[in-house]
């Protein structure tokens, strides 16, 4: 598969205010050096606790955010679309966000929210393809006719959130984000949505990430999975590898928070601040250099402390950024 998306050494810092006036200036590194890559048809999860950089990634690629260095790269037709202002202009993204209701107007009607995509977009001409277009799609995310003209408060939470992808498939976007679109629904409406972007993704060939802290729901929608700490990606693997073999001590710790009905006694929980071997060295996360999940880690030493882990390839499906276990890498 081709890329279509290149990200490399991206950086995102904020400036963090200073307590008096002749503090020294400190950055929030919410994104720190990260670099990936988006193929064609691919769902890519992006998991992560709060503050792991997750939507700050996103937005950078949505170019919400400006990165503070670092390069984003567009291929279009295997051609770089950054290099021809041309075919820059014609980068079509779209987002589907988590709350459904603070993300569409309401004093506009379902047609107009969804028509607006496509005028954007400048896809019709004729006002009479527009309500066409905008009925199949409407259908397409299980919405009826008669629904087209009502407002976004008539719908229940997992009818706006149809909407909502709605406006983001009508244009046939280059690429969407999802950001946590299903953690403020009920379970039952969950599984319908998950389904229907399933579908969608067959049938349109998208290509998209997909943000959220449930690790059920990325494994149920992901090809690929991208584990975040503290702005720095810590391991990407394929859906089947990282539940099957998990590396990182942060990926088995996310994945052991999982709750899970067992009828034996042999698994156990690792708890990522309880669990600290070589407790005799210091906590020094916050040194330039070191490995962000140090404190946390049960595997740590110290070369921990000196240098930020690289990225090793164990396999073409698998990359973890741990110096201790890069030591095995085949």
């Amino acid at each position: 598969m081709d890329n279509i998306i290149s990200i490399k050494n991206l950086k995102k810092y904020f400036p963090v205010e200073s307590k008096t006036l002749f503090s020294k200036k400190r950055w929030n590194k919410a994104i720190d050096d990260v670099s990936l890559e988006i193929k064609k048809s691919e769902v890519v999860g992006i998991v992560g606790e709060s503050g792991s950089g997750k939507t700050t990634l996103a937005k950078m690629i949505l170019g919400l955010h400006k990165p503070t260095d670092g390069t984003i790269d567009f291929y279009s037709n295997g051609n770089n679309a950054n290099d021809n202002k041309h075919n820059k202009n014609k980068i079509n993204l779209s987002v589907v966000f988590q709350d459904p209701f603070s993300s569409l107007d309401p004093r506009m009607t379902i047609f107009d929210i969804v028509k607006e995509s496509l005028v954007a977009n400048n896809n019709f001409k004729k006002s009479i393809d527009y309500r066409e277009t905008i009925l199949k799609t409407l259908n397409s995310v299980g919405l009826s006719d008669e629904q087209m003209f009502r407002y976004p408060h008539e719908f229940s939470g997992g009818q706006r959130q149809r909407v909502a992808i709605a406006r983001a498939i009508i244009s046939k976007p280059f690429f969407i984000v999802f950001d946590e679109p299903t953690s403020g629904l009920d379970v039952s409406v969950q599984a319908q949505i998950l389904n229907l972007l399933k579908d969608f993704k067959q049938q349109l060939e998208m290509s998209y990430i997909f943000i959220s802290h449930n690790i059920g729901v990325i494994k149920y929608i992901s090809t690929r999975i991208v584990i975040m700490y503290l702005g720095k990606i810590v391991e990407i693997a394929n859906n089947d590898e990282l539940f099957n073999n998990p590396l990182h001590p942060y990926t088995k710790r996310l994945l052991s928070a999982v709750p899970e009905i067992k009828t034996s006694k042999s698994g156990k929980r690792i708890e990522g601040i309880l669990v600290r071997a070589n407790s005799s060295i210091g906590d020094l996360s916050g040194e330039t250099g070191s490995c962000v999940y140090f404190p946390y880690c049960p595997i740590r030493e110290n070369i921990c402390l000196e240098k930020t882990p690289d990225g090793f390839v164990f396999n073409e499906d698998h990359e973890v950024h741990c110096s201790i276990i890069g030591r095995y890498k085949n």
